[in-house]
């Protein structure tokens, strides 16, 4: 529609001209008839005639301009008018498509104002639970919040700012549903202005699912998945966090103690009665863990049957002993698993942060003490002592000096048998003194010449697995020689005793390893005595019975050394297929003077004689035990009252020289008769 100032105005302009124009025509002419008395008429008119073209032409050109002028502010209002228009029309466009998007969306958006719900969308609807939106305008946000979150919600609301229209600081809150379901819900608000007053718009994700995923992916990362404890990056963690309070706080270092346990026996459990009976052990063990110590106190698995405790806010030195007293004791009681029970033990190291206030020395010196509570008999709890790192310094170094050893061993290089050899120390009749066997025995000598004694470097041996390698060696090389000894003259009849570590002798294919040392050296069967302990014997009786029972299918004799020290029952000896009894030296050493070792070492010799098995006695080193074992009635023995360890080649040299094996004494009737 035309605007009507396009009509109008040049016809007020042309009135304006006229008007201005009579009003200078009418001062023109009295300002010429006073200026200009002398004019004829028609230079008068002419004049005026010049005068009025001028003023006619410019009030043309104003009037012209004034419309041109009008013409181009209308152009410019007309183009404003219809950006305007254009702008509100999407405007509204806009608002529609956001309000579609809205209420499309799959995220819950919701507006609310001084903590009302307003407006919801359906997405929305459907997480709070309801159908229509008219069941929740107007409710309280607080009554769809947890009461956990509720003041975190008042809080952002609260905030500096919250009158502003700016995005609020994105939160997680707990929502509970109509149906009173929680869901893990996480917000992003923004102040906006909601039919002209001011509201707070929220979008709310669920996050139910990741919050589950992420709990459980922590729960793998930070605990152990068959216990359920803290395992070993979440406990190390702790102590570590344990230890920075205690410093800041500036109290005693030792009100943080750290206990490394382990259990004794585990594997006779897990291989035996297969995993699911060791991971069910596990699983009652970490119970009992938790039973035993203090709410406060952290347990973790460390992996495996290996197991740890935090303790913090020690008030006194003595607790640390009680809780790991109380551990060992907890542990006595038999575990029933799946119709039967088990019985294992638990060794304790203890270890406070008055002696390491870093978290990798604590760990450290607990492990240390652990190793001397397993090292001292196992089921006991050990202190950590500051002499024990330098043991465990010193049995690094052997390991280093004991690994090449037993790889250039493997290889057969002649140079390591000055530091690894075979000694043979005799077994005789005690009634006639003949030499009716001998007992294969490892020595080591250090590159540095320092021998090393076998109570040390075994037990080191056996903790790498090098005791497997270092035992197939003595095996093969006995048998070989008990042959060649023959082949110089040594009577047939004559054994070859070989001790068996626990490692070796658990060994997949050990019975393969015993049959191809027989066979590759050509010695009989029979001539092979294998010496096991009675703890060997009874760590997994089932299967110790089977292999057993496969070794005597060999053809070879079975021993069982150090007898008395152990734990083995009659019934066991009846059904194990042993042959041989060695009394320990523990007891050999007070037979001569009666009392209980006599009782026992006669108990034994009894024993061996009422089940057919012949009695070895160990360690015999004077005449009078001689005389009190010959009374007991004690078959055959060995120590150094015969004979010390002597080399292959001594016992080579007294073969080859027919005389005897002098004895250490004398007074022992005849000497050793080697030769048949």
């Amino acid at each position: 529609m035309p605007d009507n100032r396009v009509v109008q105005t040049p016809i007020r302009a042309s009135l304006l001209v006229f008007v201005v124009a009579a009003i200078g025509l009418f001062i023109y002419e009295a300002t010429k008839s006073i200026l200009l008395p002398g004019l004829t008429l028609w230079q008068s008119h002419s004049v005026t005639i010049v005068f009025g073209s001028v003023v006619a032409a410019l009030g043309a050109y104003c009037a012209l301009h004034s419309q041109a002028s009008l013409h181009r502010e209308l152009l410019t209002n007309e183009s404003e008018r219809f950006r305007i228009e254009s702008d509100a029309t999407a405007l509204r466009a806009s608002e529609a498509r956001y309000r579609q998007l809205v209420e499309q969306s799959p995220d819950a958006t919701a507006v609310h104002r001084n903590g009302r719900l307003l407006y919801a969308n359906p997405a929305c609807l459907r997480l709070l639970g309801v159908q229509d939106l008219a069941d929740v305008t107007g409710s309280s946000m607080l009554s769809w919040i947890h009461t956990d979150d509720r003041e975190l919600f008042m809080h952002r609301m609260s905030s500096p700012g919250a009158n502003e229209e700016h995005q609020l600081e994105p939160a997680i809150y707990q929502l509970v549903t109509r149906n009173r379901e929680i869901h893990n819900v996480e917000v992003v608000s923004v102040r906006i202005t909601h039919d002209g007053e001011r509201a707070v718009q929220t979008v709310l994700r669920d996050v139910t699912e990741k919050t589950r995923l992420e709990r459980e992916l922590y729960q793998q990362a930070f605990h152990d998945a068959l216990t359920g404890l803290s395992n070993r990056t979440l406990f190390r963690d702790r102590v570590d966090h344990a230890l920075q309070r205690l410093k800041r706080s500036g109290d005693g270092m030792g009100r943080v103690v750290v206990l490394f346990l382990d259990l004794d026996h585990f594997k006779t459990v897990n291989d035996s009665l297969g995993h699911a009976a060791g991971d069910a052990l596990l699983g009652a063990v970490a119970k009992r863990l938790l039973a035993a110590t203090r709410g406060c106190d952290s347990v973790a698995r460390l992996g495996g049957d290996e197991f740890a405790v935090l303790l913090e806010d020690v008030s006194a030195a003595s607790d640390p002993l009680l809780v790991a007293e109380r551990i060992v004791e907890c542990m006595r009681e038999p575990f029933p698993l799946g119709g039967t029970t088990v019985s294992v033990g638990i060794s304790v190291g203890i270890a406070s942060a008055s002696d390491a206030d870093e978290t990798d020395p604590l760990l450290r010196n607990a492990d240390l003490a652990l190793y001397a509570a397993k090292q001292q008999g196992r089921g006991r709890h050990v202190a950590y002592d500051p002499s024990m790192h330098a043991v465990a310094v010193q049995r690094l170094m052997l390991e280093a000096d004991l690994r090449p050893a037993v790889e250039r061993l493997v290889l057969n290089e002649d140079d390591v048998l000055d530091e690894i050899r075979v000694v043979y120390q005799p077994v005789v009749d005690l009634n006639t003194s003949a030499v009716t066997g001998v007992e294969a025995l490892l020595r080591w000598t250090r590159p540095n010449g320092l021998p090393v004694p076998p109570n040390i470097f075994v037990p080191i041996a056996e903790d790498t697995g090098l005791i497997v390698q270092l035992g197939r060696w003595v095996l093969y090389r006995a048998c070989r020689q008990a042959v060649e000894w023959e082949a110089l003259g040594a009577p047939g009849h004559i054994t070859m005793g070989v001790n068996l570590s626990r490692r070796q002798f658990q060994e997949p294919d050990f019975v393969d390893d015993v049959s191809f040392a027989l066979t590759s050296s050509g010695l009989e069967p029979s001539r092979l005595m294998l010496e096991i302990t009675e703890g060997l014997m009874m760590d997994d009786a089932s299967s110790t019975l089977l292999r057993l029972r496969a070794l005597k299918a060999l053809g070879v004799r079975l021993a069982v050394d150090d007898f008395g020290t152990g734990y083995s029952s009659l019934s066991y000896l009846r059904q194990f297929p042993i042959d041989i009894l060695k009394i320990d030296k523990s007891f050999i050493d007070g037979v001569a003077n009666g009392g209980d070792h006599s009782v026992i070492a006669n108990a034994i010799v009894t024993l061996g004689a009422a089940l057919s098995l012949t009695t070895i006695a160990e360690g015999i080193e004077d005449l009078d035990q001689l005389r009190q074992l010959q009374a007991l009635g004690c078959e055959r023995g060995q120590g150094y009252f015969f004979s010390h360890p002597l080399s292959a080649l001594e016992i080579t040299e007294q073969l080859r020289e027919p005389h005897n094996i002098p004895a250490d004494q004398t007074e022992f009737g005849p000497r050793l008769q080697l030769s048949a």
